[in-house]
């Protein structure tokens, strides 16, 4: 069957699905990043970063082992997108694409 709604309750559905899959993706790089830098304490360089300092930094990969490095895949296969997920998750969803599902009254000429 078909369905109708409005187009204002569609648009917020869709606003408030893409802010759960914001969320989503904030909480698994998250703990994806984790995972790295757990696997990096224990098969990485000896010089100890902080997480925060792992995370938020390229820090990690200034010490390159490749053997250590290749394997972050396996421990997280996203690991290039999450690897830069603090800076995206940290601004937060774009606000201002908020006007763009709203609905408003236009005067016709």
């Amino acid at each position: 069957g078909e369905y109708m709604i409005e187009l204002e309750e569609y648009l917020q559905i869709m606003l408030e699905y893409q802010e759960q899959r914001f969320e989503q993706y904030c909480e698994y790089c998250e703990e994806c990043m984790w995972e790295v830098y757990q696997y990096w304490l224990e098969h990485g360089d000896q010089r100890k970063l902080s997480y925060e300092d792992f995370k938020n930094s390229k820090e990690r990969d200034l010490y390159y082992n490749p053997k250590v490095n290749q394997n972050f895949y396996k421990v997280c296969p996203e690991y290039n997108t999450c690897s830069e997920y603090q800076y995206t998750c940290k601004q937060g969803m774009d606000e201002s694409y908020t006007e763009y599902f709203e609905c408003t009254e236009m005067e016709s000429y």
